[in-house]
């Protein structure tokens, strides 16, 4: 990603997918370096932290597969968090975070009940 060719289209189909978030945030610097030389950029990606990068968001759904396929919005990131879409809602959520770890007790029934659900 790091070509000194500008004026051209790169198109990247998740890039995100198995990196580090350490690695996610590298990558977002790379991809914003190919579009300051005056590329255009096409992401498909699922990941929050690429996302919200984009200079324009289009998001095709409502669903997947057979029930999706139609664009539900365009616009900015800050205008997605505002939209009523699925992708909208699941960007506004945010996980708790544990304030002590679980136990070991905690722990093995957290990892049955994953199983189970």
């Amino acid at each position: 990603m790091g070509s000194s060719l500008t004026g051209m289209t790169y198109i990247f189909d998740e890039p995100s997918a198995g990196m580090h978030p350490r690695d996610v945030y590298r990558m977002n610097n790379l991809l914003r370096q190919l579009r300051d030389k005056g590329n255009t950029v096409l992401v498909a990606e699922h990941d929050k932290d690429v996302i919200s990068i984009a200079d324009h968001v289009i998001d095709v759904g409502p669903l997947a597969g057979q029930d999706g396929g139609q664009i539900v919005f365009q616009g900015s990131y800050q205008d997605l968090l505002k939209s009523d879409t699925l992708t909208g809602r699941a960007m506004r959520q945010s996980l708790p975070v544990r304030q002590s770890p679980l136990d070991r007790s905690e722990l093995c029934r957290s990892v049955v009940r994953a199983f189970i659900t």
